[in-house]
């Protein structure tokens, strides 16, 4: 921020495109994007927890989309954040870049969970995201991100289901076992 102060305009939508481009490397990263708030998450940070997939808080964060306290916007982080906490969220906390806390971030959308102990949350969802077939998760990622359409969605649905991996899970659904990617899956002979 202290080298954008002494850019001209054309030096400054330069660094901001590089931002976007950070942005939009994280929220199209093929894997799920799993956050931890501790402290404060303000301008762009707030903005790193808005491209995440999955967020959880400390219930001591603090949250803000400061900008306009500096005389700026949140214009890079808008489109994130936009879809996170909707248009009537950030019509109030874009324009007044207030404070707000870990409940309120959970209340509006911003993150997914506020627990007092980190750790544990992101064993839990760790956890959880061993037991996804590894190739599903990227393409239910993909289906939030696309938002396709009636016809494109049937015929994701198919591949999947003809996929390797979707007749694994399948089959392992229908012979109550474990599919080969879940975790023990090959201790147990699966």
């Amino acid at each position: 921020m202290r080298a954008s102060a002494g850019l001209d305009v054309e030096a400054n939508v330069a660094d901001a495109n590089a931002l976007r481009r950070m942005f939009e490397a994280i929220d199209a990263c093929v894997a799920p994007v799993v956050a931890l708030v501790q402290g404060h998450a303000l301008g762009g940070g707030i903005g790193l927890v808005a491209c995440s997939d999955i967020a959880i808080a400390e219930p001591r964060a603090v949250f803000a989309f400061s900008e306009v306290k500096l005389g700026i916007v949140p214009a890079v982080i808008s489109p994130f954040a936009l879809r996170k906490i909707g248009e009537s969220a950030a019509r109030r906390y874009f324009v007044t870049g207030e404070r707000f806390d870990a409940d309120t971030a959970l209340r509006i959308g911003l993150v997914h969970e506020v627990s007092d102990d980190l750790d544990d949350a992101l064993l839990r969802v760790l956890g959880e995201l061993r037991t996804a077939a590894p190739r599903a998760a990227r393409h239910a990622k993909r289906l939030v991100l696309e938002r396709p359409d009636g016809p494109d969605t049937a015929r994701r649905i198919a591949e999947r289901r003809t996929s390797e991996e979707g007749q694994e899970g399948l089959r392992a659904f229908l012979e109550r076992r474990p599919p080969a990617w879940a975790p023990g899956a090959r201790d147990t002979g699966a």
